[in-house]
């Protein structure tokens, strides 16, 4: 049995600078990083592939990110990313995550779902 040995990661960010940052700083052979910084290009991404990981900002024009998780396949990790860490949507998400990011905590979430598929137990 073959096991997938990469995680596709899709991040949701309406700065769009800090869409490239998350993408550069966590991009790696065994990491794949799709940035967003528009919520009508996210959906797009998720008509054409199915991320292993999403992360979400909270505040996003016209819509928040537990709305966007709340739709979205309950298999797929979700993790939002916020500066408001006082916002109450943990019922939407893994984990809330904060912003500006935590890099061992990003890469945590990162080398638990890379364990998980080596493992054969990713959905």
């Amino acid at each position: 049995m073959t096991h997938k040995n990469s995680i596709t990661v899709f991040y949701l960010d309406d700065e769009a600078e800090l869409a490239e940052l998350f993408r550069d700083l966590f991009s790696t052979d065994q990491i794949t990083i799709r940035s967003f910084s528009k919520v009508q290009d996210f959906y797009l991404g998720l008509k054409n592939e199915r991320p292993d990981v999403i992360f979400l900002d909270f505040r996003l024009p016209g819509i928040t990110g537990d709305i966007i998780a709340l739709e979205l396949n309950n298999k797929i990790p979700k993790y939002l990313v916020t500066g408001e860490l006082s916002v109450k949507t943990e019922y939407a998400f893994n984990k809330v995550l904060s912003k500006p990011f935590i890099i061992s905590e990003i890469e945590e979430v990162f080398q638990n779902q890379l364990l998980l598929m080596a493992q054969g137990k990713a959905s």
